[in-house]
């Protein structure tokens, strides 16, 4: 939660996203497990999971061909 001059965001509320949602996600991500992009997925209603696989965290650099594929089949 952001935190800004006292202020906090209010808590996401994941249930009431309506649009599609891409979450494009790196196999191997040390910072951001799948575990989390998993949990995601079923909490946003309208989401759709893709995992890019033998990548770490920045996979647009790291594949950026199967990134740009996924994201253009996604629009």
């Amino acid at each position: 939660m952001a935190v800004v001059k006292g202020l906090q965001d209010p808590p996401i509320e994941f249930s009431r996203i309506r649009q599609p949602v891409l979450l494009l996600w790196a196999d191997s991500d040390p910072a951001l497990p799948l575990s989390a992009a998993q949990q995601l997925r079923e909490r946003i209603p309208q989401a759709q999971l893709f995992v890019v696989e033998r990548t770490a965290h920045q996979l647009l650099e790291e594949r950026p061909d199967e990134c740009n594929r996924v994201i253009l089949e996604f629009l």
